[in-house]
């Protein structure tokens, strides 16, 4: 029940703590098997979506980051919209981030507006992915697990793209 356990772990810093300390180091050897399963089929560009990227530290492993962002009224109302949740559920949501917006916004490589309708956001995304693949492939020695992999005959550019769950 996602929205039972939203209302824990989102109101509740140390229940919030407990589920990312079990559910984190999972993620991580899922994504680590998908790294070397897209390499093996020769993924030029490999896109995730990944809501905790800095906290996690796996912007660490990507070349590129993009991360899609909108004002905070619009961000609230799709939010409430989407969850079905009153304000303060929605603004508790908001707040559990450990990294404001800002923040990963200066830590992206490309910022991408999403105040727009979902359409002209699948534009903006498709158009920056196109131009991400014609500009990466061959770039390889970009992010130390990048370097890692190159040092046993393994290298895949990965995008990464960012979409916090409310927007």
């Amino acid at each position: 029940n996602r929205k039972r356990l939203g209302d824990i772990v989102f109101n509740d810093k140390a229940k919030r703590k407990k589920l990312t300390s079990i559910v984190n180091p999972e993620i991580a050897k899922v994504l680590g098997m998908a790294f070397v399963g897209h390499f093996i089929r020769g993924t030029p560009v490999l896109v995730l979506d990944v809501p905790l990227l800095f906290e996690t530290g796996i912007n660490q492993f990507c070349t590129e980051v993009m991360t899609v962002h909108l004002d905070e009224s619009t961000q609230l109302k799709r939010l409430m919209a989407r969850d079905n949740a009153g304000e303060a559920d929605a603004k508790a949501r908001i707040a559990s981030q450990p990294y404001p917006m800002e923040k990963k916004l200066g830590l992206s490589t490309y910022p991408v507006d999403n105040s727009g309708t979902p359409e002209e956001l699948d534009g903006k995304l498709d158009a920056l992915i196109g131009r991400i693949k014609r500009r990466t492939w061959g770039n390889v020695l970009m992010r130390p697990f990048l370097l890692a992999c190159v040092a046993i005959g393994l290298a895949i550019p990965v995008v990464v793209l960012l979409i916090p769950a409310y927007s």
